[in-house]
């Protein structure tokens, strides 16, 4: 079974829900974990479409923002532009799409104007682009100077250094990921 969980985000100004950050989780048999799917190229863009629609109705009212990530190659796939643009209407202001630093399909590597192209059109389309883990993986100063023009939002991976660096070493290395 697959799902979308939600992470609350909350406004540093007022302190309140301002949205969720929404991750796809899977469970492989009954009242086992929920954990990451083993291979997020079985998710088809109807079934994403489909859980985030589902999802988007169970939220509460007055929500800022939804979040949800996708890899390289599902960002580029045209199926996933039409599906995610329809929900527009029904989404709160912002729809966030947040680029990870996944290729998806390890046989095919994205090539960076493919992932400009899509980000150029997921923006014109009203769509709020995020270059997700900026500093790790894929997502280095290249591509994200590539996609600079399209990019309303950059998130560091946090998650991928702590504990392995003293804090200032941290503060740093995001100094420097967006000088």
């Amino acid at each position: 079974m697959i799902r979308l969980w939600g992470q609350a985000q909350y406004s540093i100004h007022t302190g309140k829900l301002s949205g969720y950050e929404l991750f796809l989780r899977e469970q492989k048999e009954e009242n086992g974990p929920w954990a990451l799917p083993a291979d997020f190229s079985k998710i088809d863009p109807e079934l994403m479409a489909s859980l985030l629609a589902e999802t988007m109705k169970t939220l509460p009212d007055g929500l800022q923002l939804i979040a949800f990530n996708l890899d390289q190659t599902q960002f580029i796939d045209p199926r996933y532009y039409d599906l995610l643009v329809a929900l527009i209407d029904v989404a709160p202001d912002n729809l966030i799409l947040e680029l990870t630093e996944r290729h998806g399909d390890e046989a095919q590597k994205v090539e960076v104007g493919d992932l400009v192209k899509a980000a150029k059109k997921y923006a014109a389309a009203g769509l709020v682009v995020c270059l997700d883990d900026v500093g790790t993986g894929e997502n280095v100063e290249e591509l994200v100077s590539a996609l600079d023009p399209y990019v309303r939002e950059y998130k560091y991976a946090l998650q991928n250094v702590r504990g392995t660096m003293p804090f200032d070493q941290i503060t740093r290395e995001i100094i420097n990921s967006f000088d």
